[in-house]
């Protein structure tokens, strides 16, 4: 009879979790942007896309699972529509999908009621960020379907002391280092699980489990193997040590990590009354309490994963840092639901309610405030449709009429809107396309000469770097890696344009003042200006 039970339990699950994922993902394929996007901070959207078609070689850290499997999403042969990045928008709809219906099981993993379970996972599913996050090409999705199946198969392993959930959590670890590198966060809570309770250390486990993960780790192998075939995409080079090493360890955002001005700033700015109602705050530390006192070990897990995240994401400048919280937010939403179950449990035992009474008002709260999420954040999700980044690509390349032109791409967030453009819709025709951002980098200069997109004078970065500290910032340049980029990057783009303005047209995205006294800037709109060379 108890197997019986279980396996009817079971079975309820599987159907309940198979109809959370296909309505989730039903709202997320409705609410998908139709191309590539700069809403929702979708500014890498374009380059994921065309990374995913040619097995490209993405911004840093690299993210080669994520390529892997964009590869198969972009040949997705049940999508009618073409569009190259709506393919690759539906895959982070799939994982988002995926990761909500593990979060139900995980969820449910703390008590035996799975319509509590379900909607909470339903109040996760249509949080702000996760939702705009699900829409567009993004690897966050991904990274949050990993992070919750390691937190289901850790808490697995503290129920049933499996060895098969440990190397499972070793695994996922390990692919998901493969698509992000905030998985990192994980191996604190790893620690927990493998040496808390412990007598004596097992080193033949231990080095068991460090074999996974290198063998996850080897996924890395794709950057140096696809970088030798020097793909459309192809940043840092990785088929030289110097440049795997440019790629994996992010070595252009080094300057944004750890900075006290970015951790003040961040800390009054944590989103998380603006992804659930405040009223969750109350039933979460609730959760937290009652998880403390009948699981010391399971809720210190929980707390340091939590903490993990929201420690390293306070301490990182980046333009979509509301993405990296999400981590925080799959633990909060597991406290939240602890807090419910608990409620429910005392209301039933310590009032007049009945259990069907209680459940009921709880079931009430949850609908409303998954209504309230779904009816305040719809809007903002579809902001794709309404922020035109192919439109401006389309408008600028049509607005250069001759075909031996250069385009210096100057501010970040439109470089991977033109790159797509170009490769995709003009099948790489077009002007040539120069990335100002990456030419203050030798692998970059070395690009350009072998692909022979411009004329690159014979100068040494170091040589020229030395130049720009003297002349000048004396006092503060050598301080501050991103105040000598500008400039040393000023002085790079200067040099280019010298070099092949008398034989080709130039043109540019943005007014630099620094290089106003050397070039006239005839502006062409309001995102395009062609330069000519000042006389004297």
């Amino acid at each position: 009879m108890i197997a019986e039970n279980i396996y009817k339990n079971s079975r309820i699950k599987t159907a309940i979790f198979v109809l959370i994922f296909l309505s989730v993902l039903s709202v997320y394929f409705v609410t998908l942007a139709p191309t590539y996007t700069w809403s929702n901070n979708g500014m890498d959207s374009a380059e994921f896309s065309l990374c995913a078609k040619h097995l490209g070689i993405p911004h840093p850290t690299g993210y080669p699972i994520f390529s892997l499997l964009g590869k198969i999403f972009s040949k997705n042969p049940f999508i009618m529509n073409s569009d190259l990045a709506f393919k690759t928008n539906f895959m982070s709809a799939f994982f988002g999908a995926l990761a909500v219906g593990v979060l139900f099981l995980a969820i449910d993993y703390f008590a035996e009621n799975v319509m509590f379970s379900a909607l909470l996972s339903l109040v996760f599913a249509f949080s702000r960020t996760f939702w705009s996050q699900s829409v567009i090409t993004e690897v966050y999705t991904l990274n949050t379907f990993f992070v919750v199946v390691f937190i289901y198969s850790a808490l697995n392993y503290m129920r049933s002391n499996l060895d098969k959930y440990l190397y499972f959590c070793t695994f996922i670890i390990g692919l998901g280092l493969c698509n992000h590198a905030t998985s990192v966060l994980l191996l604190p809570s790893f620690c927990v699980l493998f040496f808390v309770g412990r007598k004596k250390l097992n080193l033949k486990k231990l080095v068991f489990l460090l074999l996974i993960l290198s063998l996850c780790g080897s996924v890395y192998v794709y950057l140096p193997l696809r970088a030798m075939r020097d793909p459309v995409i192809n940043t840092g080079n990785p088929s030289t040590v110097t440049g795997f090493l440019w790629v994996l360890l992010a070595e252009p955002y080094r300057g944004q990590m750890f900075e006290n001005a970015a951790f003040l700033r961040n800390i009054t700015e944590y989103p998380i009354l603006n992804e659930f109602s405040s009223l969750f705050i109350p039933i979460a530390i609730i959760g937290f309490w009652e998880l403390f006192k009948t699981s010391a070990v399971k809720s210190f897990f929980l707390l340091l994963t939590f903490c993990s995240c929201v420690l390293y994401s306070l301490n990182y400048r980046i333009p979509d840092l509301s993405a990296y919280f999400i981590m925080s937010y799959v633990i909060y939403i597991i406290w939240v639901s602890i807090g419910f179950f608990e409620i429910a449990k005392l209301s039933t035992e310590k009032t007049i309610f009945s259990k069907i009474q209680t459940n009921v008002i709880i079931i009430i709260c949850l609908m409303m405030a998954i209504y309230m999420q779904f009816s305040s954040n719809y809007t903002v999700v579809r902001e794709p449709y309404r922020k035109g980044s192919f439109g401006f690509a389309k408008k600028t390349f049509e607005s250069i009429p001759e075909k031996n032109g250069i385009l210096f791409s100057y501010e970040a967030s439109k470089n991977f809107s033109l790159q797509y453009y170009k490769h995709e819709i003009l099948n790489g025709n077009g002007p040539d396309l120069v990335l100002c951002g990456y030419v203050v980098w030798d692998w970059y200069l070395e690009q350009l000469k072998r692909r022979k997109t411009i004329s690159v004078p014979d100068f040494k970065l170091e040589k020229l770097k030395e130049l720009v500290i003297k002349r000048d910032r004396p006092d503060t340049m050598g301080k501050n890696k991103l105040i000598w980029r500008y400039f040393l990057r000023s002085e790079v783009i200067k040099q280019l344009v010298l070099e092949n303005i008398k034989t080709r047209p130039v043109y540019i995205n943005v007014k630099l003042p620094v290089l106003s006294k050397y070039f006239h800037f005839g502006k062409i709109n309001e995102n395009l200006y062609k330069l000519a060379i000042k006389n004297g």
